[in-house]
């Protein structure tokens, strides 16, 4: 069953919050209060003291903001358990960005679609599922994926941590992000994070510092995702070791959830490391005749080193409907099958990153939105069937 939501639905809009109300009961989500003002919504909360979850869906006028990002934080501050959804005309992505820095869970643009609103509170529901322990450790179990590019230029980064950020996203477990591209390394320019601590400054004290030190000097993102930053100077590099980069992700792993490793393009001892100890290592390349010779190659290596088809997964970004190699063909040449492919929107993605946001965020409508969104709900499916499961699908029970 899903969780029992006491909603508040705040909207100026009555036949707004009517079709909201309908869309939620579809959902067998019943204890819904309505107001149509902040004030009004305040005290209908402090009245009826929601006890478990709380679900609150705000319409925003961008010149109530800074009143609305107010409310949000008392909310939030009270009911520790709230799930904050903001609906608005306006695609704004400075507005959206704000927003999330202000506590928003989820963006949403109006009118209100139900199937919008329907992956979205299956996003929240997920946060009450209870996480498989290890045996024996009573912490949940955490798994590292790898993802590498046989050659630069075909988007390894922005596969890394537009996924790291979908995953963040669900809030079922938490998800950090690891730039192991060490002398080319991009992700705080993706994610627009200026970091005060690399991970050249945990290799130089992994042996002193717990799980617990690790976590307080990664950068908390937006998205949720965790992020430990590439080093700051090539000079650097030669004291990330491999003996060091495997207590990292030990520690790391032992927070259980996600580590997503942006990596390099060697086979050194390094990137050795990490590729043995990774649980997926996802392969990311495009459809041209280099970039399947590249391919071709890599996977060659990863036969060689004991790798099968279960935990090397190859993806194909910037996939368009006309593109000269098919799909059949590639995976014909290569003798390998394609998990997944991500589709070519240059335009979106070149915003996303001189913005410093992920297309997760700034476009979740969008098809590349919502294809990183896919392919995070099979990583989560390959990884914790029974937790998925368990879980009643509200966008199943609406459109199944």
């Amino acid at each position: 069953m899903p969780p029992h939501f006491s909603t508040l639905i705040i909207d100026r809009d009555p036949e707004s919050m009517v079709a909201i109300e309908g869309y939620l009961k579809e959902m067998d989500i019943s204890d819904v209060l309505k107001a149509t003002d902040l004030k009004s919504g305040d005290m209908m909360l402090a009245q009826h003291r929601p006890a478990i979850a709380l679900l609150v869906i705000i319409a925003m006028r961008p010149a109530d903001k800074d009143s609305i990002f107010a409310f949000i934080e008392n909310v939030k501050r009270k009911y520790p358990l709230t799930s904050i959804f903001m609906t608005c005309e306006e695609k704004d992505p400075d507005l959206i960005l704000e927003s999330m820095r202000a506590g928003v869970d989820e963006y949403l643009l109006k009118p209100l679609r139900k199937e919008d609103l329907a992956r979205a509170v299956e996003k929240v529901s997920r946060r009450v599922i209870v996480k498989r322990p290890v045996p024996g450790t009573g912490v949940a179990e955490g798994k590292i994926i790898a993802v590498l590019g046989s050659k630069g230029g075909y988007g390894k980064t922005t596969v890394a941590v537009n996924l790291a950020a979908s995953l963040a996203g669900t809030e079922a477990r938490p998800v950090m992000i690891v730039d192991l591209d060490l002398e080319g390394g991009d992700v705080s320019t993706f994610l627009n994070i200026r970091p005060s601590y690399t991970i050249v400054d945990v290799a130089r004290n992994v042996s002193r510092i717990d799980a617990n030190y690790l976590k307080g000097v990664m950068n908390r993102h937006e998205s949720g995702a965790y992020v430990l930053s590439e080093p700051k100077s090539v000079a650097e590099v030669e004291e990330i070791t491999a003996p060091k980069i495997k207590e990292i992700l030990n520690l790391l792993k032992g927070m259980g959830g996600y580590v997503i490793v942006d990596g390099g393009y060697s086979f050194d001892e390094r990137y050795l490391a990490v590729m043995d100890m990774a649980d997926m290592i996802m392969l990311v390349g495009v459809l041209t005749i280099p970039a399947i010779r590249n391919i071709q190659k890599t996977l060659g290596v990863f036969r060689d080193l004991g790798y099968g088809k279960d935990k090397v997964k190859l993806l194909i970004n910037r996939h368009g409907a006309n593109e000269d190699i098919k799909v059949e063909y590639a995976e014909d040449a290569l003798s390998y099958p394609i998990t997944w492919m991500i589709p070519n929107d240059y335009r979106a993605i070149v915003t996303s990153i001189n913005r410093g946001i992920p297309v997760v965020t700034l476009a979740p409508r969008s098809q590349i939105g919502r294809s990183f969104e896919g392919l995070a709900n099979s990583i989560e499916t390959m990884f914790y069937p029974n937790a998925v499961k368990e879980e009643k699908s509200v966008f199943k029970k609406l459109f199944g």
